[in-house]
């Protein structure tokens, strides 16, 4: 059966046809395709980063890119595809979609992120990606979580209000050493959101703020899975030890909410080699490691 392929389109659901092959391929993700047209709506998005392939009118595949305008940068994204989808369609797609760029984004800095495995290094590689950096997504046993003894530690936690706002966003900033950025509208209205869920957790030493958590909610009717997503997480470089506690209180924070908790999933990258030893020590295992490749 033929395969047709196409760029995005406003207003022909095709957001509906990239949730649906996402969610297959991400077991116990619900992304709704309201969610991706909204996204697109308000990035304002170039038609033509947003590829699909189709066969026989169902959905096969799709591949994406996004431009983050204030780092000069495109983060090409892996091709997501239905479990009958060819090799060679993915491999085609995003080739198109590199050679878009390539034209494009002249004065901008093309990046790719995917698994470690030796077949994803070697497509990069293939394509003259070089490899920038790792991003490791841990695996947390709640059960052990449970048992970490935060007493002498000098933090206190509580949960966030809106008048605590501005001091989410300077923390954030400083965390991330972006200090004299401005927070993003995305970013800002996330913050929003998870103070009035009621969940967002921040960490204190004395009167000041050294980071925050709060969890991913699933949506309504969606199957929670296995694991606890948390986003937005973050402490100041020298109060990583603050991470166990934080997790401990956004756990206990979420009792009664709609998940299975058995365990937690939370990524980082290598920047920060004390953050790595404090999730060592509390992980599970380090479910995985995803490269950061750049042209």
């Amino acid at each position: 059966m033929e395969i047709t392929y196409r760029n995005w389109v406003p207003n022909q659901g095709l957001e509906d046809a990239q949730a649906k092959i996402f969610n297959q391929a991400n077991p116990g993700r619900n992304v709704t395709g309201k969610e991706i047209q909204e996204r697109f709506e308000q990035e304002k998005i170039d038609p033509k980063t947003v590829r699909y392939a189709f066969q026989g009118g169902e959905p096969l595949a799709y591949v994406q890119a996004r431009t983050y305008p204030q780092n000069k940068q495109i983060h090409i994204g892996r091709t997501w595809a239905m479990p009958n989808c060819p090799k060679e369609v993915q491999t085609k797609m995003y080739d198109g979609l590199l050679a878009y760029l390539k034209t494009r984004d002249t004065d901008f800095k093309i990046k790719f992120n995917t698994t470690s495995d030796e077949e994803a290094v070697a497509f990069a590689t293939e394509r003259g990606f070089k490899e920038e950096q790792k991003m490791i997504q841990f695996t947390i046993d709640l059960a052990s979580l449970a048992k970490f003894d935060s007493s002498a530690l000098p933090y206190s936690l509580r949960k966030a209000e809106e008048s605590d706002f501005d001091r989410i966003v300077n923390c954030y900033l400083k965390a991330v050493g972006h200090l004299g950025r401005d927070v993003n509208p995305r970013l800002a209205d996330m913050f929003k959101t998870k103070i009035k869920e009621g969940l967002f957790s921040l960490v204190f030493e004395g009167e000041e703020m050294v980071g925050a958590c709060a969890p991913r909610i699933p949506e309504e009717g969606a199957d929670p899975g296995e694991f606890l997503g948390v986003g937005p997480m973050f402490t100041l470089v020298d109060k990583v030890d603050a991470l166990p506690s934080l997790m401990k209180t956004t756990i206990e924070n979420c009792q009664g909410q709609p998940w299975t908790r058995d365990a937690i999933r939370v990524g980082f990258t290598d920047e920060n080699a004390e953050e790595m030893v404090v999730m060592h020590s509390v992980a599970k295992l380090a479910a995985t490691t995803n490269l950061v490749f750049g042209l």
